[in-house]
């Protein structure tokens, strides 16, 4: 019987630091996302793992979880993204040696998480014009 205590004891301890530990290290935003399902800050951290490769789990996740329809919004927000792509790529086609146009083509490829293309534009941008890109 003496044993017994003693394993109780023990787990009850190891599950209140456990406790203690994951609500210190957590994101405080998980509360809001689990416990109140809160579409606006679920909303707020989809976007910011956007361009990580486990997005699209926590998109379908979080999509059931809340009820929110979370892939449509993003689907439409990726459309507008490659929308100003190419509208930028259509200037460059008119205007191919302009930095300006090089690097706001830059800036939107690493919106997207495109790093390896917004790096090639960045890398024009420069050699046309050193001093300011």
């Amino acid at each position: 019987m003496q044993n017994i205590h003693k394993i109780f004891l023990l787990m009850l301890f190891f599950i209140t630091a456990s406790n203690v530990y994951v609500s210190q290290h957590l994101p405080n935003e998980l509360y809001s996302i689990v416990i109140q399902k809160d579409s606006s800050t679920s909303l707020d951290f989809l976007s910011r793992l956007k361009n990580k490769t486990n997005f699209e789990n926590h998109l379908d996740f979080l999509s059931s979880y809340t009820g929110v329809p979370f892939k449509a919004y993003f689907e439409k927000q990726h459309s507008k993204e490659q929308s100003r792509i190419s509208r930028i790529e259509v200037v460059l086609l008119q205007n191919p040696n302009q930095p300006q146009v090089l690097h706001s083509l830059g800036v939107e490829y690493a919106r997207l998480g495109n790093s390896k293309q917004a790096t090639i534009m960045n890398k024009k941008a420069h050699s046309i014009d050193p001093l300011r890109y």
